[in-house]
């Protein structure tokens, strides 16, 4: 219990510090995580519109796709990436193994089907009089 006591006391001294290496590594984890999770929103708002309100062939394979996603463990995520990205891999030659470019992608294709399977659930729970009167008050099916 005294390893856990003596961790916990260094890296709260280690924050306190005013270390840049430390404060480096800490923009660097915002930096990805932040661009992750907008490229998740750009990619999945989209997603989850066009799946709560389209009407297309293969919207069930779609939807069966984002929930399979969704439920997807992050370590798969990144041993698919990881073995993608290996020289040997298919994308071996973007030299893009353990760079930033490579966590943002991973953490992308983690949250991008979970914002599109939580938006499509949430749209369709949208009252169908509601929309009807958002038309007639002269929104376009878009808005």
């Amino acid at each position: 219990m005294d390893v856990i006591w003596d961790a916990l006391r260094d890296a709260v001294n280690l924050l306190f510090s005013g270390d840049p290496e430390t404060f480096e590594i800490i923009a660097l984890s915002l930096r990805i995580s932040l661009s992750a999770t907008a490229i998740a929103f750009a990619l999945g708002l989209p997603l989850g519109m066009l799946l709560a309100f389209g009407r297309f062939r293969g919207r069930r394979l779609a939807l069966a796709t984002v929930h399979t996603g969704m439920g997807m463990p992050p370590a798969v995520v990144g041993l698919i990436a990881t073995v993608a990205l290996w020289r040997s891999g298919p994308l071996g030659g973007l030299d893009l193994l353990y760079t930033p470019t490579a966590m943002i992608r991973a953490q992308a294709a983690i949250g991008t089907p979970l914002v599109a399977g939580i938006s499509a659930a949430a749209l369709q729970q949208i009252d169908p009089d509601f929309r009807i009167q958002m038309q007639a008050l002269g929104a376009s099916r878009l808005r």
